[in-house]
């Protein structure tokens, strides 16, 4: 219940991986941050939707 439908998406761009916080109310969070709009993310890093779900982003064959 905490997650929103459209809570926040991960895309791969030529420099990286991009996070976008779509401006849920429970937040979404990096590490223990919060944060919004548009964050650069790496491969290890904590993506919290809320409180209730964490995901760590993980890159098949360490691709940076």
């Amino acid at each position: 219940p905490q997650v929103a439908p459209q809570h926040a998406t991960v895309t791969q761009e030529s420099g990286g991986f991009v996070l976008r916080d779509l401006g849920s109310p429970a937040g979404t969070f990096v590490n223990g941050h919060r944060v919004s709009g548009a964050v650069w993310v790496r491969p290890g890093d904590a993506i919290a939707l809320g409180h209730a779900v964490e995901l760590v982003l993980h890159v098949p064959g360490g691709q940076r």
